[in-house]
């Protein structure tokens, strides 16, 4: 085998791969990335058995061939070499790959490719047609909202896509909040998707690309013209989620974001008190006529009370929330104002941007004990 690469290109596909590729791994072989000549494209691949990734780069293919070698030691070597091409070679005598740029010639030892697990490369079923601009959206609005452990819930470990009249909702819970986007897409189906899959797919694609995904019998595959991503899905059945969704407020805030923001992150130098399994961060939110007061308290640190100018409608309440469920949201926002939604102070509550309808996340206010200490006026 010999090709001659881009040594940005060799990079990309390498840099790509890799990324699943950990130390803590079934089967040492898995530690390996499989390249090899397809046609007039060079394939390089890597699995860990979860998920798998292809990617296809452009070459000079002098010989055709087929090599395995060592995921870590191929990277870091290729982003170190200092010509703009690289060529590697293969010699079937010594099992080694040399790997040649400018003035430098490094002969690293390759794997038994025999060894190596087949993959599929047949992606069965009809598939949806997905920008990856809004993958990446929403990895950035819906994934944070999942539970972190799959042990007692695995399907609210995950990212649920609905397909269904024109739409795909792409909806994230840990039970104590949700978070849900919407938007136009052909297409009939549903999947949950592992948090992991989505964030490396959407690293690999850019926002202009348009991601072809299948799913069936436990995995998912996404594809492009470059790149072939498989994971295992998650198995189960997504709750109703409508019923969550507060219908009726009886009170609606209308706030400055960053102001909120900002206020909230103050207050939790007084109120954050993390755990080894939790954090607490309790602020308090009560209505005035033309403005709120939000304040925290903790006995070893003191008390705090901030004021934020607001549009009030409806009924006057004091509710109590976990301030980082609230500030998650308030960051993945794009609009200057948001609306907070209430129904009651035992009821979930909503927050939505005033420039995008297409999104809404609810969140479970916390039962309110005594009243915190209050901050000198």
């Amino acid at each position: 085998m010999e090709i001659r690469f881009n040594g940005k290109e060799l990079e990309r596909a390498v840099q790509a791969v890799n990324r699943i590729i950990s130390g803590r791994l079934p089967n040492p072989i898995l530690s390996g990335i499989l390249i090899a000549t397809d046609g007039d494209k060079v394939q390089f691949t890597a699995t860990n058995f979860e998920t798998s990734i292809r990617y296809a780069a452009e070459a000079e293919i002098r010989e055709p061939g087929t090599v395995l070698v060592s995921g870590k030691l191929f990277h870091e070597l290729i982003k170190r070499m200092p010509g703009q091409d690289i060529t590697i070679t293969t010699r079937k005598k010594d099992k080694m790959l040399t790997v040649i740029s400018g003035r430098a010639v490094y002969d690293i030892l390759t794997m038994d490719i025999d060894d190596y697990p087949e993959l599929e490369v047949k992606a069965d079923g009809n598939p949806v047609y997905i920008k990856a601009e809004m993958l990446h959206e929403v990895q950035k609005k819906v994934a944070f909202a999942t539970m972190q452990t799959e042990l007692t819930s695995p399907v609210f470990s995950g990212v649920y896509l609905h397909i269904k009249d024109g739409f795909m909702s792409a909806i994230a819970s840990d039970r104590k909040r949700l978070a849900r986007l919407v938007f136009a897409m052909a297409g009939e189906g549903a999947v949950i998707l592992p948090p992991k899959a989505l964030g490396e797919i959407t690293s690999l694609v850019d926002g202009d690309k348009e991601v072809s995904a299948f799913w069936d019998n436990g995995k998912v595959v996404f594809l492009t013209d470059s790149i072939r991503y498989e994971s295992r899905i998650i198995t189960g059945t997504f709750p109703d989620i409508e019923r969550v969704i507060p219908k009726s407020p009886v009170a609606t805030i209308r706030i400055d974001r960053m102001e909120l923001v900002q206020a909230i992150e103050r207050l939790s130098l007084i109120g954050l008190e993390r755990q080894k399994d939790f954090t607490l961060n309790n602020i308090y939110i009560t209505m005035d006529t033309d403005m709120i007061h939000i304040r925290s308290s903790k006995a070893d640190k003191g008390a705090a009370r901030e004021e934020i100018p607001a549009v009030i409608e409806g009924e006057s309440m004091e509710i109590c929330f976990h301030g980082t469920q609230i500030s998650d949201c308030l960051k993945v926002l794009a609009s200057d104002k948001v609306v907070l939604s209430l129904t009651s102070t035992k009821a979930p509550a909503s927050i939505t941007g005033t420039t995008e309808a297409d999104y809404i996340y609810v969140v479970s206010p916390i039962s309110m004990g005594p009243a915190p200490a209050q901050a000198a006026s």
